[in-house]
């Protein structure tokens, strides 16, 4: 790997041209609402410009274009020879698609309404946003960024600017810099000091098989500093204390930054103190064999690291003042997509939601913060329905037909969500009237929708402690 930075840093071509540049004027003006027809990868497209840079060829110049009516990450930086006003005064109409009822988006908006458009007004106030974080050198993976995120500035967008775009991430601290040869001296003596980690610094909730799920809370606030501050009574552990809280706050921060690179709606990258975000992890062998590392702690959790580095792939983060959502943001990845490390995240947010003293009022059942993506609706539906097929087929096998109530408790999916999946699958005797399970229609030999890939979770690994969301009442009464 530090082989690899070192060929990033010396390549030619890394930064911009140093040839002498024309001092032309740009042809086109920025931000003025008018439209253009842009030549993109053999298609043509109607955009916007938003901003406008010399050329790194030293020829002309480049403009930042917005793509109307798409989805962001075609949003980049187009020569301005790719340009032409001609046959660009109007938007591309748009048209609506008939859903069917089997289509996540018929299935939401019958049970959950049609979303409002106050995400929507939210959505368009950052879609000016100029992208100037390119690609993000991340281990040994080149990785584009497919929207912008708000690094800070100062600095660091000189950096980045001069190596062509190009951010370099920590795999271990997810620590950022524009400087590769930084990131080499970096890498060097990683695993030094509080700041540094092998590990994401939390508690170790699950590792089995190569993979481990971590909990990281986001900060403990303003609340927690002022307690520490009134009964500094030992301050070696005061500072300590302290200095944990920062190092927690501080990663969770980066990770919040690195994956605003890939989710377009995520609003909160600095504010983290209200979020608990849970870390999957890939359990690496380390190339030098070296043996240091954290021991087996009974109260954090954390493993026998040893010769490892649990290197990160996703998360998914849940806000602490939600007694009912289980999930509030999830990302993984874009080299670690389509693995089913989504699917697993979810099933975690899920099996923890049924261990969560907070949730009892629910008998364990959560769901994920509204509104969904169009994607999100696919995925959890999707997952929603392998769920309660599994739960169909064991009862019906047993020859004792349960409620819409028991496969809540079983699967600890939200009653209104179990709902949706029985609709979508046609096993609900009546939405309306009578929204219960039909069970003369139930086939335990059918397939399910979609097949299950991933890592397999085994539950017995898994170990929650609820540090980060209390102990719950034991006055709480179960309903459903």
């Amino acid at each position: 790997k530090l082989q690899f930075l070192y060929f990033i840093a010396h390549r030619g071509g890394g930064h911009m041209s140093m040839r002498k540049r024309r001092k032309d004027e740009a042809k086109y003006p920025t931000e003025d609402g008018t439209l253009y027809t842009c030549s993109m990868e053999e298609d043509e497209a109607v955009v916007e410009l938003l901003s406008t840079r010399k050329s790194s060829l030293g020829n002309g110049h480049e403009y930042f274009v917005r793509v109307v009516g798409k989805d962001r990450r075609l949003d980049g930086w187009v020569a301005q020879e790719n340009l032409s006003v001609e046959g660009s005064e109007e938007a591309p109409k748009t048209y609506k698609k008939k859903l069917s009822k089997s289509d996540p988006l018929y299935v939401f908006n019958h049970y959950d309404g049609v979303a409002t458009d106050e995400a929507a007004a939210l959505h368009t106030s950052k879609l000016r946003e100029v992208k100037w974080i390119e690609r993000v050198v991340y281990g040994t993976y080149i990785i584009d960024a497919w929207y912008p995120s708000p690094f800070p500035r100062k600095h660091l967008k000189e950096e980045v600017t001069h190596n062509n775009g190009t951010l370099f991430i920590d795999e271990l601290t997810l620590k950022y810099t524009g400087n590769p040869l930084r990131m080499v001296e970096h890498n060097q003596k990683c695993g030094e000091g509080i700041f540094c980690h092998r590990s994401p610094p939390g508690i170790c909730l699950y590792d089995h098989d190569g993979w481990a799920l971590w909990e990281v809370d986001g900060g403990e606030g303003a609340e927690y500093n002022n307690d520490v501050a009134e009964n500094a009574v030992n301050t070696s552990v005061t500072v300590h204390r302290a200095l944990e809280a920062a190092s927690r706050e501080l990663y969770c921060q980066n990770l919040s930054l690195l994956s605003k690179l890939f989710l377009d709606h995520k609003q909160e990258c600095y504010t983290t103190s209200n979020f608990v975000f849970f870390v999957l992890t890939e359990r690496v062998a380390r190339e030098d064999g070296s043996e240091t590392g954290n021991t087996h702690d009974s109260l954090t959790g954390r493993p026998a690291i040893g010769g490892y580095d649990y290197l990160f792939r996703g998360y998914f983060s849940r806000e602490k003042a939600q007694r009912d959502n289980n999930l509030s943001c999830i990302m993984v990845l874009p080299p670690w997509q389509r693995l089913g490390l989504g699917r697993m995240l979810i099933h975690f947010s899920y099996l923890l939601s049924g261990r969560e003293p907070r949730l009892k009022k629910t008998i364990g059942a959560g769901s994920p913060e509204r509104p969904l993506s169009d994607l999100g609706k696919k995925v959890y539906l999707q997952y929603w329905q392998q769920q309660v097929m599994s739960f169909l087929k064991e009862w019906k096998s047993a020859g004792a037909p349960g409620t819409v109530a028991d496969c809540v408790c079983h699967t600890h999916i939200e009653r209104r969500d179990v709902l949706k999946a029985l609709y979508s699958l046609g096993y609900l005797l009546d939405p309306d009237t009578n929204p219960e399970i039909d069970w003369d229609r139930v086939d335990p030999d059918a397939e399910l929708p979609t097949k299950t890939v991933g890592p397999e979770i085994k539950e017995s690994k898994l170990r929650h402690v609820g540090l980060a969301f209390g102990a719950g009442d034991d006055d709480d009464t179960y309903e459903v």
